[in-house]
């Protein structure tokens, strides 16, 4: 499956190479025409992945950092409700996760998690956005805009508090969280390759 990917991913950076060449640089030249702001070294569709990839995204991730704040809040009221003596300790700061097996934990636990897990991924997106733009700045703000939607999709898929939610429940955008990354893994070695002198 990886290498399929792979093959498709090569095929959109061919792909876009032909769109700027044939069709954008006769329609559009002024946007494939190189950024004077960076010294002529990125056109001006790099624009588009710092618009996208870094500031958009940067927002998602700060509206991503409101669920578990919230939830902290939420479950630890429902678990002193439901007689948890020991809510202020399992939920309150500095506890990343709430410990035990209530439901409270379970759900506040996958509100956390929606969270959490997009930080692991979030810097390997953004440099691999910043790099592969260089040379693939279309690719890399479609790959942009997938990852926002899906991220968002799925943090809320897995804020249902059943885990498996964050692909069940996304309407099948769980799943383009790892498309959009690999798509900018694929954008990134491209610019390396370019660098290189090998394609």
């Amino acid at each position: 499956m990886l290498s399929r990917m792979m093959g498709v991913c090569g095929g959109i950076c061919f792909a876009e190479k032909m769109l700027t060449k044939y069709l954008l640089s006769k329609y559009l030249p002024s946007l494939v025409l190189p950024s004077a702001m960076l010294g002529g070294s990125v056109s001006k569709l790099f624009g588009g992945v710092v618009i996208v990839n870094v500031v958009a995204s940067s927002f998602m991730m700060l509206y991503l950092s409101f669920i578990p704040g919230t939830a902290r809040e939420l479950f630890m009221e429902k678990a002193k409700k439901n007689g948890d003596e020991h809510a202020e300790d399992r939920f309150s700061l500095p506890k990343l996760y709430a410990e035990g097996f209530s439901q409270e934990a379970k759900e506040f636990n996958c509100h956390q998690r929606a969270h959490q897990q997009a930080l692991e991924t979030y810097t390997n997106f953004v440099v691999c956005s910043l790099v592969g733009g260089i040379r693939q700045p279309l690719f890399t703000t479609w790959a942009g805009v997938l990852y926002i939607i899906a991220r968002i999709k799925w943090a809320n898929g897995y804020c249902s508090g059943d885990p498996q939610n964050r692909y069940k429940a996304s309407g099948g955008w769980g799943f383009h969280i790892w498309t959009s990354l690999l798509a900018t893994f694929c954008c990134a070695l491209s610019t390396g390759l370019g660098i290189a002198g090998i394609i």
